[in-house]
C-alpha cells in the first residue's frame, strides 16, 4: 500500500480492555499506523488509554448510568451504540476518511452515513450477530431470518469483510459472495522483554511436583469452564495433576464455592485476573494449556497465544479450534466431561507426548499465525483492487 490513507477505526466496546476484540482492534490498529496510515480510533466512554503510537482515540460522551458494558449484546450496548452513531456523523462531517474500519455491529451505523458521505467500508466481522443474538436471547429465535437478512443486506454493501476465521468466512461466502473478502485471523500479545516481578509462581501456587494445567481467560459461558471443572472431578483424585484458573466475571464466585466444596478443592486453584503481559511469561511455565469451549464458531484469541507458547494444548473438537489445528498440534477431545478427562489424563501421564504437541504447535504459530501473516491480510483490505481470499 504505497497511498497514505485516513482511516476511522469504530470500536463499539470499552477500549482499551483486556479481552479478545480489543485486543485485536488494538493490534489493527498498530499495523495500519505502521504502514503508515493516519488512524483514529472512535468508542466508547469507557477503558484504559490504549498508549498506541500516533493513533488518536476519541470518545462518546460518558452516559449517566453506564459504567459496565459487557461482553455481547445489551440494553447498556445499545444506548451506548446509539451515542456512537451521532458522534461518527459528527467526525465525519467535521473531517474527511478515505475508509472506515467498522468492527462488529458498527458497520451498520457506519453504512447509514456512507449514503450521504462517500468512503471505503471495510468490515471487521468479529463473530456473526444474528446467530450471536438468538443465542443469547432464545425468544428472539422468531426474528432469526429478519437478523440475518439485516446483516445479509450490509454485509454485500461493503467494500471489503475481515472474517476472523474460516467459519466466518463461510457465512461471508454464503451470504454475500460478490463481496471480497480476507480472513483475519488475531495473534498472541507480544512479550515483553523482562519478567515482571509480580508475576504468579504457578509451581508455588500448586505446592506440588507433578503436572500442571492452565487455563487463562473469562469465565462466560461458552468458555467452557463448567466442562473444565467437571472434568477435572472425572480426573482420579489421586493424580498429581494441578488445575490453575486464570480470569474472571460474574461467575467467579460460583466457580470458587463449586471449587471449595467438591473434591476439587486443593487441585483446583483460581488465583484471579492476571495483567495481558505477564500471558506469555504464565503459558511457559504450565505443562498443559486448556481450552475447553463448549460452542461458537470462532476460535478463543486463547488459543494462538497457546500455539505460540510451545506448550502442548488440550481442546475440544469443535469447529472453533478444528478450523486452526489438528491432532498435529493439540490433544483433541469430545465436549464432555469424560472426553476432556480423558484428554487431560493423556497429556499429564505423556510427557513425550507433550513435548511433541508443543513443538508442532509452535511451528503451525510461527508459519500460519504470525503478526506478518496478520498484516498481509488486514493491507487487503485497502487495496485498490481487492480480491476474494476464501
Amino acid at each position: 500500500m504505497s497511498q497514505s490513507l485516513s482511516i476511522l477505526l469504530i470500536a463499539p466496546h470499552p477500549f482499551f480492555a483486556e479481552r479478545g476484540t480489543p485486543i485485536a482492534v488494538r493490534e489493527a490498529a498498530m499495523l495500519l499506523s505502521e504502514a503508515g496510515h493516519k488512524v483514529t480510533i472512535l468508542t466508547f466512554h469507557l477503558g484504559e488509554d490504549p498508549e498506541i503510537p500516533g493513533v488518536a482515540v476519541k470518545r462518546i460522551p460518558r452516559i449517566p448510568g453506564i459504567k459496565k458494558v459487557g461482553i455481547g449484546f445489551s440494553p447498556a450496548k445499545l444506548i451506548a451504540d446509539g451515542f456512537l452513531f451521532l458522534k461518527l456523523g459528527w467526525m465525519l462531517m467535521r473531517e474527511k476518511y478515505d475508509a472506515v474500519h467498522a468492527v462488529e455491529e458498527s458497520v451498520f451505523l457506519a453504512w447509514i452515513w456512507r449514503e450521504f458521505i462517500p468512503y471505503r467500508l471495510v468490515y471487521d466481522m468479529d463473530s456473526c450477530m444474528s446467530d450471536q443474538i438468538v443465542e443469547k436471547w432464545p425468544q428472539a429465535s422468531s426474528l432469526g431470518s429478519f437478523l440475518r437478512g439485516s446483516e445479509q443486506f450490509v454485509m454485500r454493501r461493503v467494500d471489503h469483510i475481515l472474517p476472523v476465521c474460516p467459519a466466518l468466512a463461510e457465512t461471508c461466502r454464503e451470504l454475500a459472495s460478490q463481496t471480497p473478502r480476507s480472513v483475519l485471523h488475531d495473534v498472541p500479545p507480544p512479550k515483553s522483554g523482562h519478567q515482571p516481578a509480580d508475576l504468579v509462581n504457578l509451581r508455588q501456587l500448586v505446592g506440588s511436583d507433578g503436572p500442571i494445567a492452565l487455563y487463562v481467560g473469562n469465565f462466560e459461558g461458552y468458555q467452557g469452564v463448567d466442562l473444565l471443572l467437571a472434568a477435572m472431578e472425572r480426573v482420579d483424585p489421586v493424580s498429581p495433576l494441578r488445575l490453575v484458573l486464570i480470569g474472571g466475571g460474574e461467575s467467579t464466585g460460583s466457580i470458587r464455592r463449586r471449587i471449595e466444596t467438591t473434591s476439587l478443592k486443593g487441585r483446583v486453584l483460581l488465583p484471579g485476573p492476571q495483567p495481558l503481559d505477564h500471558l506469555p511469561f504464565l503459558l511457559e511455565q504450565a505443562d498443559i494449556l486448556a481450552s475447553p469451549r463448549s460452542r461458537g464458531v470462532n476460535t478463543p484469541m486463547k488459543v494462538y497465544a497457546y500455539l505460540q507458547s510451545g506448550r502442548a494444548m488440550v481442546a475440544t473438537r469443535i469447529l472453533s479450534h478444528t478450523q486452526v489445528m489438528s491432532e498435529e498440534h493439540a490433544c483433541l477431545a469430545d465436549p464432555t466431561p469424560a472426553g476432556l478427562a480423558e484428554g487431560l489424563e493423556t497429556l499429564a501421564n505423556d510427557p513425550a507426548l507433550r513435548d511433541r504437541l508443543g513443538q508442532s504447535a509452535k511451528a503451525l504459530s510461527e508459519t500460519r499465525f504470525s503478526r506478518n501473516a496478520l498484516g498481509e491480510q488486514i493491507f487487503k483490505a485497502y487495496e485498490t483492487e481487492p480480491g476474494i481470499d476464501c
